[in-house]
């Protein structure tokens, strides 16, 4: 149905990003997909609220991700469960075409 990687790795593209949880640890989201036959039945929000949780339990305090700035769904789905668009990044390793992402984080804890 779906796949997701969690871990604290931040692509060095971030550094530029004006994040807004700076004090706290944050869990990133990386590879968050979802069977296209899947899609819009709940599967990406079960995936994302497991992330939050887990994210928690570990004693992280937010949670931080980049899209691809071309993925109109992602990008909706991830405003629509609280994540904040707060900046955007070029991969140059990606095709000239496919470098633009957002980058979007979520505060899970004051």
């Amino acid at each position: 149905m779906g796949a997701v990687v969690l871990n604290d790795w931040q692509s060095p593209e971030w550094k530029t990003v004006n994040w807004r949880n700076r004090s706290g640890s944050n869990l990133i989201v990386h590879t968050f997909c979802i069977h296209p036959q899947a899609q819009g039945i709940g599967y990406g929000g079960k995936i994302l609220q497991f992330a939050e949780e887990t994210a928690l339990k570990q004693g992280y305090t937010g949670i931080r991700l980049d899209a691809f700035s071309k993925n109109k769904h992602a990008l909706a789905f991830y405003e629509k469960k609280g994540y904040v668009k707060v900046g955007e990044i070029i991969f140059k390793s990606k095709p000239v075409n496919n470098q633009l992402y957002f980058c979007f984080d979520k505060i899970l804890v004051l």
